[in-house]
């Protein structure tokens, strides 16, 4: 299985996701582009998922979907259609669309996915710090 370390630098905080092989030509484009950076950013009104920008573009066939309100936590998607982003679910969820799956998360991981989520969030409303998240694949 393959897994990709993503790194919140100013946290001093890595998680891995393992990759849903499921979608192997999304998987594949997105294990080539690796490694890459992106700016960490919150969901504003559809609840508790994270999301980033991400330097590269899919055209990958995705045969596996998940409704976002029903995905677990530690869900990660490859957003295709509302621009080339990952997200990251990390809690409740109220928009009801279908996101690319790439991953998920393993449960080791969540209470640290939980807090960096809940510190973007505030973030928003606070300093407004830029905080990045890297991309790489596990050696």
């Amino acid at each position: 299985m393959r897994k990709i370390h993503v790194e919140f630098p100013e946290f001093d905080v890595t998680l891995v996701i393992e990759m849903d092989e499921r979608n192997k030509e999304l998987c594949d484009e997105v294990w080539e582009a690796l490694p890459f950076d992106g700016v960490q950013e919150h969901s504003m009104v559809s609840g508790q998922s994270m999301y980033a920008w991400v330097p590269m573009i899919s055209t990958a066939r995705v045969p596996v979907k998940m409704l976002r309100t029903e995905a677990p936590i530690g869900w990660c998607a490859f957003n295709q259609g509302t621009g080339n982003k990952i997200s990251m679910k990390y809690g409740e969820l109220s928009e009801d669309l279908y996101g690319n799956s790439l991953g998920f998360i393993p449960q080791e991981y969540h209470e640290a996915l939980k807090r960096i989520g809940r510190e973007i969030w505030a973030n928003y409303f606070g300093d407004k710090k830029i905080y990045r998240v890297c991309f790489s694949k596990e050696a």
